[in-house]
């Protein structure tokens, strides 16, 4: 039984095959975004989106409308970043697999920063209907329990950790989570 629906529109496996970017159509276009929303439609299960980094304000604006009108609960801020970002791989050396680009550290104030726009957004929007409720899940760039702070202190009410389990496994769950008690 499947219990809950996630619409990955910024899975690094949607990539160009001829320069390995990933997919505008899938990232960032509101259009197709609701194009991909609109298939889950009439599944009775809770539905999230999960979205690019570096997403414009206008974006964020147009998922969360999207969201509320299709009856998605939870949008899922941010996933790895472009192989191509400016981003110094000797200072931050977690690069993923080719043509996925980036995860880990250097994703982190660009990550914050975009699901505490985000949630401004979700605030001014959540009027009507009543009952209406948007959850955003903060993602990207937590190494740390201070990473994972950053996100709280955004107004992240969730944080996804991805790379850092990935690294350190349970062991390193165990101390992030120590780390924020």
């Amino acid at each position: 039984i499947i219990d809950e629906i996630e619409v990955n529109a910024a899975c690094p496996n949607h990539r160009d095959e001829k320069d390995g970017r990933l997919h505008d159509v899938l990232a960032k276009d509101p259009v197709a975004l609701e194009w991909l929303m609109i298939e889950g439609v009439d599944c009775p299960c809770p539905k999230a989106i999960k979205i690019a980094p570096n997403t414009t304000f206008e974006c964020l604006e147009e998922i969360v409308r999207l969201s509320i009108r299709y009856g998605y609960t939870t949008i899922v801020s941010g996933n790895t970043v472009l192989s191509d970002t400016p981003i110094d791989a000797n200072e931050y050396p977690r690069i993923s697999v080719p043509k996925c680009g980036m995860g880990g550290a250097p994703l982190l104030d660009g990550a914050v920063a975009q699901v505490s726009t985000l949630y401004r957004i979700i605030d001014n929007w959540i009027t009507d209907p009543p009952g209406v409720t948007l959850t955003a899940i903060a993602c990207g760039g937590v190494m740390s329990a201070d990473g994972a702070r950053k996100h709280l202190n955004g107004g992240a009410d969730v944080v996804q950790v991805a790379t850092y389990f990935a690294e350190y496994g349970i062991r390193g769950i165990q101390d992030l989570v120590a780390g924020l008690a």
